[in-house]
Protein backbone atom coordinates (compact mmCIF):
# COMPACT_ATOMS: atom_id res chain seq x y z
CA UNK A 1 0.00 0.00 0.00
CA UNK A 2 1.23 4.03 -0.56
CA UNK A 3 1.58 6.42 1.83
CA UNK A 4 -1.52 8.91 2.25
CA UNK A 5 0.92 11.61 1.21
CA UNK A 6 2.22 10.32 -2.02
CA UNK A 7 -1.13 8.79 -3.39
CA UNK A 8 -2.65 12.74 -2.58
CA UNK A 9 0.77 14.37 -4.30
CA UNK A 10 0.37 12.04 -7.07
CA UNK A 11 -3.29 12.40 -7.26
CA UNK A 12 -4.42 8.72 -7.13
CA UNK A 13 -7.79 7.65 -6.27
CA UNK A 14 -9.03 4.75 -4.99
CA UNK A 15 -9.58 2.72 -8.51
CA UNK A 16 -7.05 4.05 -10.63
CA UNK A 17 -4.98 1.24 -12.51
CA UNK A 18 -1.00 1.81 -12.08
CA UNK A 19 1.51 -0.01 -14.58
CA UNK A 20 4.69 -1.08 -12.75
CA UNK A 21 7.65 -0.06 -14.91
CA UNK A 22 10.71 -2.05 -14.05
CA UNK A 23 14.26 -0.33 -14.82
CA UNK A 24 17.30 -2.75 -14.70
CA UNK A 25 21.27 -2.08 -14.46
CA UNK A 26 23.86 -5.09 -14.76
CA UNK A 27 20.92 -7.56 -14.88
CA UNK A 28 19.29 -6.62 -11.92
CA UNK A 29 16.07 -4.47 -11.15
CA UNK A 30 17.74 -0.99 -10.34
CA UNK A 31 14.16 1.29 -9.83
CA UNK A 32 10.70 0.54 -10.26
CA UNK A 33 8.14 3.35 -11.59
CA UNK A 34 4.48 3.64 -10.67
CA UNK A 35 2.46 5.72 -13.72
CA UNK A 36 -1.44 5.81 -14.56
CA UNK A 37 -2.50 3.34 -17.17
CA UNK A 38 -4.34 6.00 -18.68
CA UNK A 39 -1.53 8.19 -18.77
CA UNK A 40 0.79 5.51 -20.11
CA UNK A 41 -1.80 4.41 -22.77
CA UNK A 42 -1.63 8.18 -24.17
CA UNK A 43 1.83 8.36 -24.37
CA UNK A 44 2.22 4.86 -26.14
CA UNK A 45 -0.21 6.26 -28.78
CA UNK A 46 1.32 10.01 -28.77
CA UNK A 47 4.77 7.93 -29.79
CA UNK A 48 2.70 5.15 -32.03
CA UNK A 49 0.56 6.67 -33.32
CA UNK A 50 2.57 8.61 -36.24
CA UNK A 51 4.32 5.11 -36.86
CA UNK A 52 1.32 3.01 -37.24
CA UNK A 53 -0.51 6.14 -39.68
CA UNK A 54 2.37 5.72 -41.56
CA UNK A 55 2.62 2.39 -42.16
CA UNK A 56 -1.33 2.19 -43.24
CA UNK A 57 -0.98 4.92 -45.65
CA UNK A 58 1.48 2.76 -47.72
Amino acid sequence: MLPKDLRERAKILAGDKLAVIAMEKDGEVCCLSLIKVEKLESMVKSMLGPVIDGILRK
